[in-house]
Parts: structure tokens; sequence; C-alpha cells
């Protein structure tokens, strides 16, 4: 187990670095890491392993170094159908993971969310859904929150959230009761500034 942590540390650093240390150390195949990649579990919905892993990574970052933002973007999908031997399921439903399970209906766009740090460079996908449609607003604002929590849980201080100005996401800000002069919602007595994605305004 300590041999594949630091051959996937190793790799993470970038593949020509990882051809370059096995070329005078005994390392595992290129073909073996992707198996063990394979391996990871990663289905729709809140993923434990992932805030897990997030949270072993950042017990050595400084408080200045947990700031980040949330970012959420949602992009269509080729309806398919795809049959998953590692786990033996369909994939290609709507999915809204483990607590909603999936629907009947064929899924045309996945909706993520990923965390990007503000003063280290650093960014994780966290959690990600595969939806039949145009995720609406108020689907969007429950797993916001549970996002939030999950992330504030593992010692991550969000500052803001981002999104882009997709339909979905101006009616999300006006739930949260977002103004020009009230750029912020607050929950569980937690300020997040609440930004539109600056390359789409400019």
């Amino acid at each position: 187990a300590e041999m594949k942590l630091l051959a996937l540390g190793l790799y993470n650093l970038g593949c020509r670095t990882y051809r370059f240390l096995a070329s005078f150390l005994t390392l595992p195949s290129k073909a073996s890491i992707f198996s063990w990649f394979h391996s990871l579990p990663c289905e729709p919905g809140t993923n434990k392993a992932i805030f897990n892993a997030i949270q072993q990574k950042i017990s050595t970052f400084s408080d200045h170094d947990k700031l980040c933002v949330l970012l959420m973007d949602e992009m269509s999908l080729k309806s398919n159908l795809h049959y998953d031997t590692h786990t033996d399921r369909i994939i290609g439903f709507e999915d809204f993971g483990s607590q909603n399970g999936q629907s009947d209906k064929m899924a045309t766009s996945a909706l993520v969310f990923m965390v990007r740090g503000i003063a280290r460079n650093c960014k994780q996908p966290v959690t990600y859904f595969f939806t039949a449609s145009t995720c609406k607003s108020n689907q969007i604002q429950t797993l916001l929150i549970d996002c939030l929590n999950n992330l504030n849980d593992i010692g991550l201080t969000v500052k803001g959230v981002i999104s882009d100005q997709g339909s979905n996401f101006l009616q999300l800000s006006k739930t949260l009761g977002i103004t020009p002069e009230k750029p912020y919602f607050v929950h569980s007595s937690r300020k997040y500034y609440y930004l539109f994605d600056p390359p789409h305004l400019l």
C-alpha cells in the first residue's frame, strides 16, 4: 500500500517526472497505476473518500492556505448508456448519488462542484451529478449547502461560490438574496460571497 501511494504521488507530479525516475528506480508501470485509479470509488453524489483524502492533504496547511472558493458548473452530455464492469452498474441515467439514487431518465447534463485554492495553487473536483435536464435552482441550492457543509467539516474555509450566468444559477442567486449591495449569503453563521465567473462577465 505504501508503494502504491508513493507511485501515485510521483505520477501526480507529472508523467515526464515519473518516466525519468522509472529509468533508474523500480516503479510500477503506467498500466498498473491506471488500474489502481480505476479501482478508486468515484460515483455521483457525495463521495466521502474524496473528502477524506482532501482532509488528509490539508492537515499540514496553514489557515491561510485553507482559504478556497467553491466553483459549480453544468455541462451538456451526449446521452449514452455504458455498463461499468467494476461497479456492475449501468451508467448514463440521471443520478444524484446514493442518497437519491438513479432515475429511469437518460442523463443529458452533468453538474460539477470543484474546490479552488485562493492562497495556494490547487484545485480538486469534489462531487458531480448526472441530470436528465438543466438542474433546477432549488436542487442546486440543496446540493450546494450539502457540499459547503462537507467542506467545512474537513477544515477548509470556503470564502465564496462561483458560477456562470446560466438561468438556473441566476435564479439560485436570487433565491439566496444576492444583490449588488449584498453580494453574499449566510449559512450556519458563515458568510459566503457569490460571484459570477469573471471570464463570462468580460
